[in-house]
């Protein structure tokens, strides 16, 4: 058998011992480096399939407010001549019935602030501004005072 240099195997025995000492170093490396990776694959799949989900809730929403603006709604049903004649006198006899609870309040304050219908020339001006205060504490609106007006100027001219 032949003999082996004393530097040949010194210099194996270096070598193997490098490599078993740095072994657990560089599998420790490894196993962190594929732990990192697979932990990011699964907050990749998370987030896309978050992002899925979303785009599907949104598609539906979508298509059921484009379903809502598409229903047609059914048309009022028409009113005959009749309908809308009594309408307008139901309207008619509530404007009458406001005009005489203006009128009653209206003689209840002249009455118990003594204004007469003689006391001087300017009764319209007295009476509007009874009307004024009358129409304020029933809470009356716009409408309703220029008809009451209307209805208790022509009663004052008449009597």
């Amino acid at each position: 058998m032949s003999s082996v240099n004393d530097q040949v195997t010194d210099s194996v025995s270096q070598v193997n011992a490098l490599l078993t000492g740095t072994s657990a170093g560089q599998s420790l490396g490894m196993l962190d480096v594929a732990g990192a990776e697979t932990l990011g694959m699964s907050m990749f799949n998370a987030i896309t399939a978050q992002q899925n989900s979303q785009t599907s809730s949104t598609a539906s929403a979508t298509a059921t407010c484009a379903r809502i603006l598409q229903t047609q709604l059914p048309a009022p049903p028409k009113a005959s001549k009749e309908t809308l004649e009594n309408e307008l006198l139901k309207i008619q006899l509530a404007e009458q019935e406001v005009a005489v609870n203006i009128s009653t309040a209206v003689v209840e304050y002249m009455l118990k602030n003594g204004i007469t219908k003689g006391d001087d020339k300017d009764l319209a001006t007295r009476v509007n501004a009874a009307i004024d205060k009358v129409a304020s504490d029933l809470k009356l609106t716009t409408e309703q005072i220029a008809s009451a007006k209307t209805i208790i100027q022509k009663d004052v001219k008449a009597s």
